[in-house]
């Protein structure tokens, strides 16, 4: 399985776990190689579909579910919730780094 990959289903995967679990593993994230940086940018330009520079509510879901995961639409507004830290509706590429890199 390829990295790209493997940071994709880690991402879907948080999907499932609570708010705070995911709080607590940004807060625990390692420091990235340039590799790691590359692999991670290129994941967020698929799921952010219309390259605005964030990933919206629909964008999230889309992206979950083309990984084939059926997640309802409780769970990923709760994941939305817990990976934007500013508040601001839709997760940047600074956020969604900080939730896939543990």
């Amino acid at each position: 399985m390829t990295h790209t990959v493997v940071v994709c289903r880690r991402f879907a995967d948080d999907a499932m776990s609570t708010t705070q679990e995911a709080a607590s593993r940004a807060a625990r994230r390692p420091r990235l190689s340039l590799k790691q940086q590359v692999e991670i940018r290129k994941v967020f330009k698929v799921f952010d579909g219309d390259d605005s520079g964030s990933i919206s509510l629909k964008e999230l879901r889309l992206a979950i579910r083309a990984m084939g995961m059926e997640v309802d639409q409780a769970k990923i507004r709760q994941l939305m919730r817990a990976m934007d830290f500013d508040n601001s509706r839709e997760i940047e590429l600074d956020e969604f780094e900080a939730v896939v890199s543990r």
